[in-house]
């Protein structure tokens, strides 16, 4: 059985010792997305880095981790509030490896991502399901999606599963309806105890909530027109029975588990 704790947690400074644990940060990055991951090894990987100028917010709250390496960096798709802050984020850390949706060479790439990646030579590929990212006898983080992109980049976003003993996270970025029946369709394994919301809170199947039976959800989402988190989507989750973390509301979120237990901190934090 897993367990889900709740703590709350006035700073972000890193535990003395994490060896044991696996930390899943949602920074609080308006309406948009980034997420770090902190591997029990000691590898660290970020999926996302939100609007450009939230870019300086990222890396001051990388940086009050005391990290100074990110070995995987992950863009799932070329939207603003996704790919926007990675050229910060590169420009001030060192990365052992890029994923992307599209190839360097394409116009929907921002040129201050593609111009750092080329200048300090950071290795870039495409992300395609199947790619382990990282793979061990307790651990497992690959990508689910796509299998390949389209003109429609939400649902050609890269999504992720990370397997850890017990716990299992889903970042899908910001698929929407269409990309969740694929998965579904294609048999890809979804049930996970933590769901990051798609696209911010929009419409979502009950088919492949109910796939997954999450029992946190986490919307990163903050002011904006569309009237994101949709009422319809909050109302299923509540239907579900499902513990919804909202970075609008808590401010970031700071998941952490030893494989069988999930605590939550948060710290409402202040937009810059």
């Amino acid at each position: 059985m897993i367990f889900l704790l709740s703590l709350l947690s006035l700073s972000f400074s890193a535990p003395a010792e994490t060896s044991s644990l696996l930390e899943v940060f949602f920074f609080d990055v308006g309406y948009g997305e980034s997420i770090l991951v902190r591997l029990p090894e000691g590898r660290q990987i970020l999926i996302d880095g939100g609007y450009p100028a939230y870019g300086p917010r990222v890396v001051s709250l990388i940086q009050s981790l005391e990290l100074t390496r990110l070995d995987v960096v992950v863009s799932t798709h070329p939207h603003p509030d996704h790919i926007g802050g990675l050229a910060e984020v590169l420009e001030n850390f060192e990365v052992g490896l890029v994923i992307g949706s599209h190839p360097l060479t394409s116009e929907l790439l921002p040129e201050p991502f593609v111009g750092v990646i080329k200048r300090k030579g950071i290795p870039y590929k495409l992300g395609r399901r199947g790619e382990k990212l990282f793979t061990s006898a307790s651990l497992n983080l690959e990508i689910i999606h796509p299998v390949q992109v389209n003109e429609d980049l939400n649902n050609s976003s890269i999504g992720i599963r990370l397997d850890f003993k017990d716990v299992s996270f889903l970042f899908p970025a910001d698929i929407s309806p269409p990309a969740e029946k694929e998965l579904l369709l294609a048999g890809i394994p979804l049930k996970a105890q933590v769901l990051k919301a798609g696209h911010h809170g929009h419409a979502t199947l009950r088919e492949f909530v109910e796939a997954v039976r999450p029992q946190i959800v986490v919307i990163s989402v903050g002011e904006n027109p569309y009237g994101a988190p949709l009422p319809e989507t909050l109302e299923l989750y509540r239907e579900l029975g499902i513990n919804v973390l909202r970075t609008d509301q808590a401010g970031t979120i700071h998941l952490v588990t030893d494989g069988r237990a999930v605590w939550e901190r948060s710290e409402k934090s202040k937009k810059p």
